[in-house]
């Protein structure tokens, strides 16, 4: 009986085994892998071992001479190549509610192990704000690849993961982009109305308690931005009708704010790019149907 060994997986070049029989006096013959059988005692230790799978196999006989008909086994693997992680990415999802005072991004990362690696066993995410030392964020799952999480408006982060693979073995530190949390009101410079009529109007539960509307077919509303990330956001309700999105200059998206309840501060639509650079969004009133054909800004988030 092997008694005890290796992991299943490690990232060791050198594995001992304990083994015992149920004979007093009986002596054992063992072999690793496709070696033949030699005589080995308990324990028993071999070293320089090469990545991959390897066995272990053990035969008792007692004082006899009578040997076990066949032997015990112990599989395991050898992995002491590091996983590669790959850098976390932000980014801002449709359908999600700001919150009155926090913007919430997505983060998303992921790890590869070498093909005849164990696989990835569980990651760390670290982040740094506004400058300061790394500290570390809690995962919802140890092999969780993605997390939401809630950012002050004005600071400035930036995050770092590394995984583990089942052997142990850590991965470099993969570092992402830095970038800072902007919001624009709907009363902001930056934000133009360059056609239709648009009225500021104080509104329950909008970001900062404010949206302007219009319901003219044709009003435009404009930012322009330097940035890798934007989401437009607007009030979901049944009297909201719907409008096209238009990033430097190219319809992307039409989006339609109807819903049976009211949803305020809600990112109606959003866009990233690999890079932080100079680009315009443009929301589009439709005007139809006239029974809900209200559109409004409440903000645009930015992440730059």
């Amino acid at each position: 009986t092997i008694d005890s060994g290796p992991a299943n997986s490690t990232n060791g070049g050198s594995a001992t085994f304990e083994f015992s029989a149920n004979e007093n006096g009986s002596t054992f013959l063992g072999a690793l892998d496709e070696d033949s059988y030699d005589e080995v005692s308990s324990p028993t230790t071999y070293t320089n071992l090469s990545n991959g799978e390897h066995t272990f196999k053990v035969r008792a006989e007692d004082v006899a001479g009578n040997t076990d008909a066949s032997a015990a086994t112990q599989s395991w693997e050898v992995d002491a190549l590091k996983p590669t992680a790959t850098a976390p990415v932000q980014a801002l999802k449709q359908n999600v509610r700001l919150g009155t005072s926090l913007i919430p991004i997505w983060l998303e990362w992921s790890a590869t192990d070498n093909p005849a690696g164990s696989g990835i066993a569980l990651y760390q995410l670290k982040q740094s704000k506004d400058g300061a030392a790394y500290t570390t964020v809690d995962l919802p799952d140890p092999t969780a690849t993605s997390i939401a999480l809630n950012l002050e408006r004005g600071s400035t982060y930036r995050y770092m993961v590394r995984a583990q693979d089942e052997a142990g073995n850590w991965s470099a530190w993969a570092v992402g982009p830095r970038f800072t949390v902007a919001a624009h009101q709907e009363n902001s410079t930056a934000v133009s109305y360059p056609s239709g009529t648009w009225t500021r109007s104080a509104l329950s539960g909008a970001y900062g308690g404010y949206v302007k509307y219009a319901r003219a077919q044709g009003a435009t509303a404009t930012l322009t931005f330097t940035g890798r990330n934007i989401a437009w956001v607007a009030t979901k309700a049944p009297s909201r009708g719907t409008a096209e999105v238009y990033v430097d200059g190219a319809k992307v998206s039409t989006v339609d704010l109807y819903s049976a309840t009211t949803h305020t501060r809600t990112l109606a639509f959003s866009n990233g790019w690999s890079a932080s650079n100079s680009h315009t969004m443009t929301i589009k009133v439709l005007g139809t149907p006239s029974t809900r054909a209200v559109v409004d800004v409440d903000a645009f988030v930015v992440l730059r």
